[in-house]
């Protein structure tokens, strides 16, 4: 999948996204995703422009996301690994670190991820990665670092890991 696609459904979102953060209703659960989490309207919001993104690139493709769990476009292919709103319990209490994050990957283990895209919501910056292409940061390349201080560690452990 090409990268820009990715980046064009990123700067949509980072267009549309803040804006519905102000609104009173975002902050009321729509329900339960498929993955088990509550799906907040701005959640539902993101999902569908990532979506109707990734139905334009004309490409056989099957989705799993949070919210909707797991649909095929154009009969399904490679598949789109998706949190519409990485940080959604952030995103709806105006704290300011949420993003999206998305993966394609050619097969069905984590090792057959081929392209990588997370876009911070609040500030834009882009990070993705390609295989056998490098790492990039709002298109620079970017890399591990070199020596082997941990600088910073965050764990979050609010509810325990489980399938989609």
């Amino acid at each position: 999948m090409n990268i820009e696609l990715l980046r064009n459904i990123g700067r949509q979102l980072t267009r549309e996204i803040p804006l519905l953060k102000q609104k009173p209703l975002m902050q009321t659960a729509l329900g339960t995703g498929a993955s088990g989490d509550k799906t907040f309207p701005i959640d539902k919001k993101a999902e569908e422009i990532i979506i109707s993104g990734l139905e334009k690139s004309g490409e056989p493709l099957t989705i799993v996301s949070e919210e909707i769990g797991i649909q095929d476009i154009k009969g399904g292919g490679r598949k789109v690994l998706i949190d519409p709103i990485d940080g959604s319990k952030n995103a709806i209490a105006g704290i300011p670190f949420y993003c999206t994050s998305i993966a394609v990957a050619d097969g069905d283990t984590i090792g057959d991820i081929e392209t990588a895209y997370v876009i911070n919501l609040i500030n834009g910056d882009e990070f993705w990665a390609e295989k056998n292409k490098g790492a990039f940061l709002n298109g620079e390349r970017i890399s591990t670092q070199k020596d082997k201080e941990m600088y910073l560690i965050a764990y979050e452990a609010q509810t325990p890991g489980r399938d989609i």
